[in-house]
């Protein structure tokens, strides 16, 4: 398992004491540092194996507990996990009807209006979620607030290089495809993150999917 936290180039930063105040409570763990340069920003990267937290077994129930309650801790430090699992999410509006679908390890799941609570367990299972547009995802905010700091937005990463991101389905024609059904979108959107993106104006080399989403 690894956290990182970022800092701007400019910030005056003390890497020893910032690991030290994730870990002072936690002096059992043992743990790897590096640092390294993403964008404008410095990226401090702590490893840890989940192994160590068996080591507080007697103070919590499991390892589990152990590590969910540091994982606590180190959000409020501003530390984040690199995500380690992820899934491909997009919603097809039709009328005030709601079709919403996810990728996970190679299968497909769709959901209706009845049936979010059973999309946002799965969505909440993951470290990552990744959108062409943040558009899909306005809708379930109010019941899953933790959603943004988890999307990678593939059309926001395509802003960010200085290039016009197009629609879903105008892009999909510049591939030749045709999106109808959620399971064509849902393929299509991972296909997108495996190569650079060919847009009239050029190709877009996208971030890692594991990359940091949040400005330092």
């Amino acid at each position: 398992m690894k956290l990182r936290k970022l800092f701007r180039r400019d910030e005056l930063l003390d890497e020893r004491s910032e690991v030290l105040e994730l870990f002072k409570e936690w002096q059992e763990i043992s743990y790897e540092l590096k640092t390294q340069e993403f964008d404008n920003c410095l990226v401090l990267e702590v490893s840890v194996s989940p192994k160590s937290f068996d080591t507080l077994i007697g103070i919590f129930s499991t390892r589990e507990e152990a590590l969910g309650a540091f994982l606590s801790l180190a959000e409020e430090l501003g530390w984040e996990k690199v995500p380690e699992s992820f899934a491909f999410y997009h919603a097809i509006f039709d009328g005030n009807k709601v079709i919403a679908g996810i990728k996970v390890d190679g299968q497909i799941y769709t959901y209706d209006q009845l049936s979010l609570e059973d999309m946002i367990r799965q969505l909440a299972s993951k470290d990552r979620i990744v959108v062409y547009s943040l558009e899909v995802i306005t809708y379930i905010k109010d019941i899953y607030p933790e959603v943004d700091r988890k999307t990678y937005s593939i059309s926001k990463a395509i802003a960010q290089k200085m290039m016009n991101p197009p629609d879903l389905s105008i892009l999909a024609k510049l591939y030749g495809k045709e999106l109808k059904s959620i399971e064509d979108y849902l393929n299509f959107i991972e296909d997108l993150t495996k190569a650079p993106i060919r847009l009239p104006e050029g190709e877009v080399e996208l971030p890692p999917l594991d990359a940091p989403t949040q400005a330092c």
